[in-house]
Parts: C-alpha cells; sequence; structure tokens
C-alpha cells in the first residue's frame, strides 16, 4: 500500500492524510480497488467535491462522512456510535463484520490514524512507521459494521 508520505501525493496528504489513506486501506482490503498516487489524488478530488472531504484552508484532509466513502465503493458500512460519540474506547475488539481505524497520539503533537486489525494492533500505518504508533498511546477507535458488500468497484 502507499504511503501517505509518498513523494508523488501532495504535501498535504504528507501532514495530514492518515485517516483517509487508513480508510482506502480497508477499501482495497474489501473490494480490491487499485490504489496508486494519481488515484489517490483523483479520490480525494472527488470526496473534497461531494463534501466527504474537507480541504481548504481551515482543514486538510478532514473526513466529513467515512460511511459515504466506503459506500462510493460499493460497501454499505456504518460507523459505531456508542454513549453518544463515535469516538470508541481502545479495548473494544470488532466482531466479525466490523473494522477499525485506530488513533494514536502522543503528548504535544497532533493525533494520528492508522487501519487497525480488529484487535486495536496496527495492520497498516499510513506513514510507514509513525512516532504517534512507535511513542503514543491508542487513545479511540472509529469503528465500522460492514452489512453489506455491493460489488467490486473500482471507484472511477
Amino acid at each position: 500500500m502507499i504511503l501517505q508520505r509518498d513523494e508523488n501525493l501532495p504535501e498535504s496528504f504528507h501532514r495530514k492524510g492518515c485517516y483517509e489513506m487508513s480508510l482506502l486501506f480497508l477499501v482495497n482490503k474489501h473490494v480490491n480497488v487499485s490504489v496508486s498516487p494519481p488515484r489517490i489524488k483523483v479520490f480525494d478530488k472527488l470526496f473534497t467535491a461531494k463534501g466527504w472531504v474537507q480541504n481548504d484552508e481551515k482543514y486538510q484532509h478532514y473526513i466529513r462522512d467515512p460511511e459515504a466513502i466506503f459506500g462510493h465503493f460499493g460497501i454499505e458500512a456504518k460507523m459505531l456510535v456508542k454513549g453518544g460519540t463515535h469516538h470508541i474506547e481502545p479495548s473494544y475488539a470488532c466482531g466479525p463484520n466490523e473494522v477499525e481505524v485506530l488513533f494514536f497520539k502522543r503528548p504535544g503533537h497532533i493525533g494520528h490514524f492508522v487501519a487497525g486489525d480488529g484487535h486495536g494492533h496496527v495492520a497498516y500505518d499510513p506513514y510507514g512507521v509513525s512516532n504517534s504508533v512507535k511513542f503514543g498511546r491508542l487513545e479511540s477507535k472509529r469503528v465500522f459494521r460492514i452489512a453489506n458488500i455491493y460489488s467490486q468497484r473500482d471507484g472511477t
């Protein structure tokens, strides 16, 4: 899988593209969508145009609608909400139809998202080996229940 710091991706991905890259990793895992730097840029432009990702002077690669991103690729996924929040506790173990994006944080730094293996372990770190994972701690998870996969869409 491509890293968010790939030289063929815009600089904004290098700093802020971890959640978007983690979602693309999960999409690729479930429907085998081809992912390359040019396709990632096309996906990002489309997601931004649809309002699923916010890219402006205030936020870069801010995920506004991860369910819609999954849906674009034919994956019906619903974000888990517990206690009124989508920030799920780190101890939560995913069920058989659930996937997770993990949020790591280290003191004094912004957080970092990675794709999890369903048990709180890193399956894919968009940065490669990030200091947030290496020296930080797992703060929370974003968990998605996959209800259905409609097709093997390539996203274009």
